[in-house]
């Protein structure tokens, strides 16, 4: 039985490799934060970092697509869904992730991150992409105390100045959980990964431009003066450029909730990155949390599991 246009194949890849794809992109998207972070104290401003993030990625990706003869299809669809990605998944809650970071500490929004699979179970749950599962409910849960708990000792409750600033930080969750569920729904059957990653890039660097242009926020390197903020765009750009292609992958494979579980991990990896980037030190609280994180992970695939053989059984049958 084929799936659904636009709905992940049970078969096209063993089960443990949507949850390696899970480690690998929450690993590398929590040293974005930390990236981030260094390039706003070295002066680079976060409209601008957005920009060379999604356009800059998008032209190395593109150029890597016509290579391999994977460019995106320039149609109505792909167009739209482009489009649709490029300002749900990264132009609008990197804008405003990146304009947040400059102002509250960066295990803060790596934590507000956490919140992605919460808004994605309750979407899918919504419009109905989802049946309720009691195991997945509570593998959403513990995950989600586990992040809590990382946040409370490391953090600390924020000063009250900086309460704006953190409801600003949670409308990218919200637009994260969008793009997870839209992106897996819609997502046009048969694109390489590769052109999809390139183009939603390139869509979202050409949404901001105006922003960009409009607030001054445009940010050229001196190749003389080289400086860490530099060195924070470099990285940022060869990070975004895989994990965009992994994401598509993942996105391929996964239902959405199992693909939102990122954002648990990231909340873990962008507090350890502090601590190995700016020697920060966290309570043994972080350890707890991690145990819970992996349990939520593990609860969530085991329950994808049990549907994927059930769906096995019953195709045989």
């Amino acid at each position: 039985m084929a799936p659904a246009p636009g709905r992940p194949d049970p078969d096209a890849a063993p089960p443990w490799l949507g949850l390696g794809l899970v480690c690998v992109l929450g690993t590398f998207w929590g040293l974005a934060f930390s990236l981030s972070k260094v390039a706003a104290n070295a002066g680079v401003p976060p409209l601008g970092y957005a920009w060379w993030q999604s356009l800059g990625s998008g032209m190395v990706l593109l150029v890597v697509a016509l290579w391999r003869r994977q460019t995106p299809p320039i149609d109505r669809r792909h167009l739209g869904y482009l489009a649709f990605m490029g300002a749900f998944g990264l132009g609008i809650p990197n804008a405003l992730i990146y304009t947040v970071i400059a102002q509250i500490p960066v295990g803060l929004v790596s934590a507000i991150t956490n919140m992605v699979p919460l808004f994605t179970y309750l979407i899918s749950l919504a419009l109905m992409l989802e049946r309720f599962s009691p195991v997945r409910a509570a593998g959403v849960t513990v995950g989600l105390a586990g992040a809590a708990i990382v946040v409370l000792p490391g953090a600390g409750t924020p000063e009250p100045w900086m309460t704006g600033w953190v409801l600003l930080a949670m409308i990218g969750p919200a637009c994260y959980a969008v793009s997870v569920v839209g992106g897996a729904r819609w997502r046009p059957v048969g694109t390489p990964s590769l052109a999809l990653a390139a183009g939603m890039l390139i869509a979202a660097g050409l949404m901001i431009a105006p922003v960009v242009i409009a607030t001054g926020s445009v940010y050229i390197p001196d190749p003389a003066a080289l400086h860490a903020g530099d060195l924070a765009i470099l990285g940022q750009v060869a990070i975004t450029c895989a994990m965009f292609v992994v994401y598509f992958e993942l996105m391929r494979i996964a239902p959405p909730v199992v693909i939102s579980l990122v954002g648990y991990l990231v909340t873990v990896t962008g507090i350890a990155w502090g601590m190995v980037l700016f020697g920060e030190r966290h309570s043994p609280w972080l350890f707890v949390a991690v145990v819970l994180i992996f349990a939520g992970l593990a609860l969530v695939n085991r329950s994808t599991d049990q549907r994927r053989g059930a769906a096995s059984a019953a195709d045989r049958a």
